[in-house]
C-alpha cells in the first residue's frame, strides 16, 4: 500500500470513529416515577418534562405506580409525556431493569403483554428517580425556560365550572392559600407547617384590602376557617378541582409542601412561608421564599438568606437552635409584594406562554447546578 493510498485510509477511519461518537437524539425515552408524596412526584415530573424538551421528536413514556390517584392527574398535567403504563395501588410488580433484558433467555420478563407489544423493552434512554431527585431551584436552565403544566383539555372545562359552582367569581381575581398543619420531627421539636390560624388575618387583607377572594386548598379536616367574606374553602374538594384552583390563581401562598410545589409547575407566581426545607419546592424567577427565624444557640437569629448559605433551611436544626413561625405582619407583606408583581393579572390567570428550548443531540450527566437559585430570599 502507498504512503496515500495509507493515509487515506487512516483519514476514513477517523472520520468513522468520530461519526460513531457523535450523539443522535433518543428516539424512545422510558421515565420512572417513583417520587413520595405530592412535591416529590411532582417534582420529578418537572424535571423529566425539562429533561425531554429539548428532544422534540422523541416518544416519551412513563410508568409509575398510581397510587394515590392524584398521580394519575399530575401526569396528565404533563405535556411532555405521551404514554404511560400504571401499575394499579395493590398491584405487586414494580420497574426492574431486567425487563430490558431482550434475550430469550432473560431471567424477568414484564408480566405485561404492552410491554413488548408495545416495544417498551428498547428504549433508547431511561430516566430514574435518583436521575430527577435533584434540586430543581437550582437546575440550570429551569427557572430561565420551565416546562409549563397545564390541565388536561378534556378535563380543563368542567374543572373551571366546578370552580364557579363553588362561588369563585368568573369576572374576579383570586389568590390561592395552603398552610400545611405542624408535625414534629423525631426529637418532637415542630418541622414543617405552621399554625393556620395565624394566616387569618392575611385572608382577610386579601379579601378587603387587595380586593381579592381566596381559595383556601388542604385536606379533608383541615383547620375549619371561619366565616369570612370572600373566603373560599376546597379543603373537602376533589383534588383536581383544587389544582384547576392553584392553576388559575393570580399568585399563590403556601408553607413547603407540595401544593406550592404544583403551583410553580404551573407557573404561578408563589411564595413558600414559613419555610424550613424550601429547595426544591419553586424555582421559578422570582418566585418568594420566608423562612422560619431560626435562633441559634449562640443567641444569633438568622435571615432567610443566611439561613439557606448555611444549609439550615433543611432540617434537622443544629441541637439547641429553635425557629419561629412567620409573624403576622410578615405573612401580609408577603401577600402585598405578590399583589404588586402580578399587577397585570386582573382575572382568572390564563395559562403561561411556554419558551422553548434549544433542540439538543444528547443528555450529559450529572445534570450542570447553579450555585444559587433565583428565587427571592425574603427579609
Amino acid at each position: 500500500m502507498s504512503q496515500a493510498d495509507f493515509n487515506q485510509s487512516m483519514a476514513w477511519l477517523k472520520t468513522l470513529a468520530a461519526k460513531k461518537r457523535e450523539p443522535r437524539q433518543p428516539e424512545k425515552i422510558m421515565v420512572f416515577f417513583a417520587g413520595r408524596g405530592l412535591g416529590g412526584f411532582v417534582l420529578e415530573n418537572v424535571v423529566a418534562a425539562a429533561l425531554v424538551r429539548p428532544f422534540p421528536r422523541a416518544y416519551v413514556v412513563a410508568i409509575y405506580k398510581n397510587s394515590p390517584p392524584y398521580r394519575e392527574f399530575i401526569t396528565d398535567c404533563n405535556p411532555y409525556l405521551h404514554s404511560e403504563m400504571k401499575a394499579d395501588a395493590d398491584s405487586d410488580i414494580t420497574f426492574l431493569l431486567d425487563w430490558f433484558d431482550i434475550g430469550w433467555a432473560a431471567p424477568v420478563k414484564c408480566p405485561l403483554p404492552e410491554w413488548s407489544e408495545r416495544m417498551l423493552h428498547e428504549p433508547d434512554l431511561v430516566l430514574l428517580p435518583s436521575m430527577l431527585s435533584v434540586d430543581a431551584a437550582r437546575l440550570a436552565g429551569l427557572a430561565e425556560k420551565p416546562p409549563v403544566f397545564r390541565l388536561s383539555a378534556g378535563r380543563e372545562e368542567s374543572l373551571l365550572a366546578a370552580l364557579e359552582g363553588h362561588g369563585v367569581d368568573p369576572n374576579g381575581w383570586f389568590a390561592c392559600l395552603h398552610v400545611k398543619e405542624p408535625n414534629s420531627g423525631a426529637d418532637g421539636r415542630s418541622r414543617r407547617g405552621a399554625d393556620p390560624r395565624s394566616y387569618l388575618p392575611l385572608l382577610r387583607h386579601v379579601a378587603l384590602r387587595q380586593g381579592g377572594q381566596v381559595v383556601r386548598i388542604g385536606a379533608p379536616g383541615a383547620f375549619p376557617l371561619p366565616e369570612m367574606e370572600g373566603v373560599i374553602d376546597l379543603a373537602a374538594a376533589p383534588f383536581a378541582e383544587q389544582a384547576a384552583a392553584i392553576c388559575r390563581a393570580r399568585y399563590f401562598i403556601g408553607t413547603d409542601s407540595g401544593p406550592v410545589t404544583l403551583a410553580s409547575a404551573f407557573k404561578v407566581p408563589a411564595a413558600v412561608t414559613n419555610a424550613l426545607g424550601y429547595a426544591k419546592r419553586v424555582w421559578n424567577r422570582g418566585d418568594v421564599v420566608l423562612a422560619k427565624r431560626i435562633e441559634l444557640p449562640d443567641g444569633g437569629v438568622l435571615n432567610s438568606r443566611e439561613a439557606f448559605a448555611r444549609g439550615l433551611l433543611e432540617a434537622p436544626l443544629p441541637d439547641g437552635a429553635r425557629c419561629r413561625d412567620n409573624s403576622t405582619d410578615q405573612l401580609i407583606a408577603v401577600a402585598d409584594h405578590m399583589f404588586e408583581v402580578t399587577c397585570g393579572c386582573g382575572g382568572w390567570r390564563p395559562p403561561a406562554p411556554e419558551t422553548p428550548p434549544e433542540e439538543a443531540r444528547g443528555l450529559t450527566l450529572p445534570l450542570p447546578m447553579r450555585d444559587q437559585p433565583l428565587v427571592v430570599f425574603w427579609e
